[in-house]
């Protein structure tokens, strides 16, 4: 079993040295850009990240256009398609594009979803992370790995779901604080992740999105090291 750990996004006050100070100060092989949620990047900076980080797995959020304005209804196609062409000269080191779904988008939608994920043809590249509780059945998880999608385990304040829906297991730590973010995971609590980590099983890749991420992800990395690789 492989390990990856990495945290989402690099523009902290841990790390004032940007991209090339996370791939050049830090143990993580992998990150997980937030940033294009919010807005779609210039090509330059694509372009740069490339460059600086292509000793990464990259893992990259798709912009809320898609998941939260158009639901993947007519007009996300042709978004996704710009969202595409603006992140090909990162897209050879960007293992997932993840789909974070809003908390209304609930199982009426899901089909919205299935048709989507079918026509991008994205397989396991495919990330997607529920955030309404009426997904979380094991149900939908399976209609998920039907569609070759990798479903995204997530730990918070209100979801503690772990699974695997292929070869990948993709974990999303927020923190358990109120609200979530705000939060430092104990040594006991990381070492309960780590345990979950191995009982799915899988070529793993966990992300720490919570506000004390960088102590925790080195701890929860000194923790992983004993048991598997990473």
């Amino acid at each position: 079993m492989k390990v990856h750990v990495g945290t989402s996004g690099w523009a902290y006050r841990w790390n004032r040295g940007g991209l090339r100070g996370y791939v050049k100060n830090t143990p993580f092989d992998t990150v997980e850009l937030n940033s294009s949620f919010y807005r779609v990047p210039g090509e330059r900076a694509v372009e740069r990240w490339a460059r600086e980080g292509s000793g990464l797995l990259w893992s990259v959020k798709v912009y809320r256009g898609i998941t939260h304005v158009s639901r993947f209804g007519p007009d996300s196609y042709e978004a996704w398609e710009e969202f595409k062409r603006v992140f090909k000269p990162l897209d050879p080191l960007i293992k997932f594009y993840l789909f974070q779904l809003p908390p209304s988008f609930g199982p009426k939608d899901f089909p919205k979803l299935e048709e989507f994920l079918k026509s991008v043809s994205l397989g396991r590249r495919a990330a997607v992370e529920f955030r309404n509780e009426d997904l979380f059945r094991e149900d939908y998880i399976k209609r998920l790995g039907e569609l070759e999608a990798t479903f995204v385990s997530v730990d918070s304040t209100k979801f503690k779901v772990y699974a695997r829906t292929g070869p990948y297991a993709y974990f999303r730590l927020h923190g358990r604080g109120k609200p979530p973010y705000a939060y430092s995971y104990s040594e006991e609590e990381l070492e309960e992740l780590a345990k979950e980590v191995l009982r799915v099983g899988g070529e793993a890749f966990v992300y720490f999105n919570n506000d004390d991420m960088y102590k925790n992800a080195l701890t929860f990395l000194e923790i992983v090291k004993r048991f598997v690789e990473v």
